[in-house]
């Protein structure tokens, strides 16, 4: 098993129910896993609650891995915040 550390940023944490500080997990669980968890507590299918969020894995983008597919390998952090632009 392993532990994983949720950090919410800019507002996130508002738009979640019930949302974990932390979940201990089988190692080699895919992110997807963790976010159809996350997705279900609040009664939206994963792809319409993670629209527009930006998921990091331990400091890197999911995208720059193997995207929701990445596996949880080791102890570590997953941070979710929204997508923002600006200049």
């Amino acid at each position: 098993m392993i532990k994983i550390v949720f950090k919410y940023l800019a507002g996130v944490e508002q738009h979640l129910v019930n949302a974990p500080a932390e979940l201990e997990l089988d190692e080699h669980t895919p992110v997807s896993k963790v976010l159809e968890f996350l997705s279900g507590l609040q009664g939206e299918k994963m792809e319409q609650f993670f629209n527009a969020k930006l998921v990091i894995l331990n400091g890197k983008n999911i995208r720059y891995l193997d995207g929701y597919q990445t596996t949880l390998q080791e102890d570590g952090t997953i941070t979710i915040m929204p997508l923002l632009a600006g200049g």
